[in-house]
């Protein structure tokens, strides 16, 4: 970051400007030569920047990212963070300090701040002695109580009982809901304490995120047992459980009565016999809305299971992942008949099933016709023919409710394929196909994935598709559905030069809707004006006209008042 982009900063931070509500500090070296990624105070004056954060009342979040400062300006520098009352999210990642503890200097800021209710302490690379910090970090911890979420990353070279401690410590935060320990394994005082700390009645836990082995999955299946309040359990990337530590813990583990709404078990192994427990929960009671099931290659006739509960009435499931994995051809058809008879499911992910055939996918286009609650399908990175291609662009014609089909990432796609899409998105045959279109589909790609091309080089900037596809896409997302069919009626029918008989033919009762229509922005003055000037409605009532004519203009001319009004 350059000099005075540091300086902008530190003049936010020093006025109290209520538009800088995060705080990132960031230094390192660089091949010898000092290198700043993100803020670092002007002319290393840490007293005068810790004394302005102290007096801050709009900052929420402190990040502080490997900080090597001498003892004594990191003590300056968190001495005068402690007068700050608005900071309520701390993120100390790889900080030490030569010559004393990162977490003794932040004591008083930590008591003090009644309002910090988020502490993230990553431990990789941390200068000093990582025993010792953990110890004052729990003795810290028991001094105050306010904590809402605590995460804990890669302490994979703590000592198990030190952090044991610390998860009982945390038993004192009557008001946390989060845990995070991510990238190192809890071991047996650490998950023992944790299974304890779930357990607690006084506690009301709602997400936890852990990496476990054998041991550790018992025993937290267990605690789930005792546990009545927890809804989002993360147990992604567990790879130290075998596939024998998970037919433990779904022995343990009774789904149907638990509270868990959400259940990550991404890259793990878990086997078709897993799977089969987790479809009998979803049709026997259980809360769960969101699962995720990516990257789990032991399962193989257990998916069939799982696409057998989407058909209950009585699975609540609304997101499901299943990206990865070794899903065929005869699987996906018999995901397509599951899909084509739910009305809950709202988002799937099917992302990298490299078995399924480039003809394997066609299935899925009828669950496009049905009145399925679908809102997003993310199928990239999976190969597809041209004609797979036209029945999902065909298939969308009369579909009201996908937002986001994500196509991306498969072979090469011919511009005849993408015109089927823009046909679906605008069908230019008359107003009346027009306006049958389908106005709801907004994207055909990620726009929050990561690109890369052909070379495998990442890019800033995703896939383009033809101009025309581009913009209806646009029309879509940026208006409601009944006023995208009437921009691209417009943009159709009633550009250059145009016929105006569709309204001249139009029933009398309707005329009054479709002057309000044409008259509600600068696009449709135009047409409104090309249509008074022409038809003979509009005419003067003074100029010859029959009394039984006169009295009909009239009637319109006040029906149109008041529809106005």
């Amino acid at each position: 970051m350059r000099l005075a982009e540091r300086q902008k900063i530190s003049q936010q931070i020093e006025s109290n400007d209520p538009k800088l509500e995060r705080v990132s500090i960031q230094y390192h070296e660089c091949h010898g030569h000092e290198h700043w990624e993100e803020f670092w105070p002007p002319d290393d004056d840490w007293k005068r920047e810790g004394d302005s954060i102290g007096r801050n009342k709009h900052i929420k979040t402190l990040c502080l990212k490997r900080i090597g400062l001498r003892g004594g300006e990191m003590e300056d520098f968190c001495g005068r963070l402690a007068c700050n009352k608005s900071i309520t999210r701390l993120e100390l990642y790889r900080c030490g300090a030569w010559g004393g503890s990162i977490f003794d200097f932040l004591s008083p800021f930590l008591q003090q701040n009644s309002n910090l209710s988020c502490l993230m302490v990553d431990f990789d690379a941390t200068t000093g002695s990582i025993s010792n910090g953990i110890k004052i970090l729990t003795t810290i911890l028991s001094k105050f109580n306010t904590l809402r979420k605590f995460e804990c990353h890669r302490a994979e070279k703590l000592d198990d009982e030190d952090l044991g401690k610390l998860i009982r410590v945390l038993a004192n935060h009557c008001q946390l809901t989060d845990i995070n320990f991510n990238r190192f394994i809890l071991r047996k005082k650490g998950i023992a304490a944790l299974a304890s700390l779930l357990e607690n009645p006084q506690l009301c836990m709602r997400k936890l995120r852990l990496n476990l082995n054998d041991e550790g999955a018992a025993v937290l299946a267990n605690a789930l047992g005792e546990n009545s309040t927890l809804h989002e359990l993360d147990l992604g990337s567990n790879e130290n459980v075998t596939v024998e530590g998970w037919q433990t813990f779904c022995a343990h583990v009774d789904l149907c009565s638990s509270s868990l709404v959400s259940l990550n078990l991404e890259g793990n192994s878990i086997d078709d016999g897993f799977a089969s427990v987790i479809s009998n929960a979803l049709t026997s009671g259980s809360k769960l809305t969101c699962l995720n099931l990516c990257q789990n290659p032991n399962i193989h006739e257990g998916w069939r299971d799982a696409f057998n509960a989407l058909r209950s009435p009585s699975c609540l499931l609304e997101e499901l992942d299943i990206s990865g994995n070794t899903l065929d051809d005869n699987l996906v058809t018999h995901l397509a008949h599951s899909l084509a008879n739910n009305r809950v499911l709202r988002r799937l992910f099917l992302r990298d099933n490299y078995q399924v055939s480039e003809s394997g996918w066609e299935p899925l286009s009828n669950v496009f016709r049905e009145p399925t609650a679908l809102e997003k399908v993310d199928m990239e990175s999976n190969s597809y023919t041209g004609d797979v291609l036209i029945s999902f662009a065909n298939s969308l014609m009369t579909n009201n409710k996908l937002k986001g089909l994500y196509l991306d990432g498969g072979v090469d796609i011919e511009a005849s394929a993408w015109d089927f899409f823009s046909r679906s998105l605008c069908n230019q045959s008359s107003v009346a196909d027009t306006y049958n279109s389908n106005h709801t589909l907004q994207s055909l790609f990620d726009p929050n994935a990561a690109w890369i091309d052909d070379d495998g080089n990442d890019v800033d900037s995703p896939p383009s598709f033809p101009p025309r596809l581009t913009s209806l896409l646009q029309i879509n997302k940026e208006n409601s559905r009944g006023e995208a069919a009437r921009r691209k009626i417009f943009m159709v029918h009633f550009t250059g030069d145009f016929s105006l008989q569709p309204f001249f033919d139009m029933n009398l009762k309707a005329l009054p809707q479709a002057v309000a229509w044409m008259a509600k922005d600068d696009p449709g003055l135009s047409l409104l004006y090309q249509y008074v000037r022409n038809s003979s409605v509009f005419i003067d009532v003074g100029s010859g006209v029959k009394k039984d004519e006169r009295e009909l203009v009239s009637k319109r001319q006040k029906c149109c008042d008041t529809r106005e009004l």
